[in-house]
């Protein structure tokens, strides 16, 4: 065994051990999604074709399947900062879909019992909800690996002081949610091409005095900026090049820059 490896493994086991919570709980909770999908599955294919449909498959895969598609679609456009109303609403129109056929169902079958109809209703839902929070997990991961920054986390009320000061507790952490939640000023117009332009000036000088091509990483690190705005950076500067351990910087780029250091 050689000595690197001997000094890299505690530093890997670290690392793994680390995220292992994290992981459990994610594995946890797709775990109940899981479930509960094929519960919702079951119910609703029983319910199509108690009612002479010719392919009950098809209910649940179209009902929960849409729910799952809007949601991935919210997520994707969370990414972005874009707030996908039309996405999120058309979520909560399928999942209370999904939780009706489930909880109309229970109703014929159970003979209206209203325990039943309960546990129908609520296990689509909290199918559903679980894929939220497994959602919301995985954009926290994908904006850090980015560079951008995580959504704000909201501070929790805590118990004692909601039953010792319910109303003054209540309206200090209003006043703390809005003011964390608030959104950012417009950025003035005045400077903005400006700053702009001295950004990009920087980095040609950074890639100019490079002494080998660099990628985006190496130049969100000297700029001291995050990975996505040395992403959108690059294609304009005239001889960025390509950065081995940066896959998706365009090849292009990577041709001019050969090109002009071989001139």
């Amino acid at each position: 065994m050689s000595t690197e490896s001997v000094i890299e493994t505690p530093g890997w086991w670290r690392r793994f051990a680390a995220g292992l919570p994290m992981r459990t709980a994610l594995v946890a909770v797709a775990v109940v999604w899981v479930l509960g999908c094929v519960w919702s599955y079951q119910e609703q294919s029983a319910f199509a074709a108690s009612r002479g449909f010719g392919f009950p498959h098809l209910l649940p895969l179209v009902i929960d399947g849409f729910a799952v598609s809007m949601a991935g679609v919210a997520w994707a456009a969370s990414l972005d900062a874009r707030p996908a109303v039309p996405a999120r609403l058309a979520t909560l129109v399928a999942v209370a879909a999904s939780a009706a056929s489930n909880g109309a169902w229970a109703w014929l079958r159970a003979d209206r019992d209203i325990a039943t109809v309960v546990l129908a209703v609520v296990v689509p839902v909290a199918a559903n909800l679980a894929f939220e929070v497994l959602l919301a997990e995985l954009r926290r991961q994908v904006q850090r690996r980015r560079g951008l920054p995580a959504p704000v986390a909201l501070p929790a009320l805590r118990a004692i002081r909601m039953v010792l000061a319910p109303g003054q507790t209540f309206r200090a952490w209003r006043s703390l949610v809005l003011e964390l939640t608030a959104l950012p000023a417009a950025p003035s117009t005045a400077g903005g091409p400006d700053q702009e332009a001295g950004l990009t000036e920087r980095a040609r000088r950074v890639v100019a005095t490079a002494e080998r091509p660099i990628g985006r990483r190496t130049l969100a690190r000297e700029l001291d900026i995050t990975e996505y705005q040395a992403r959108q950076l690059l294609p304009q500067l005239n001889g960025p090049a390509h950065d081995p351990s940066d896959n998706d910087q365009p090849a292009e780029l990577a041709a001019i820059t050969n090109g002009a250091r071989h001139d």
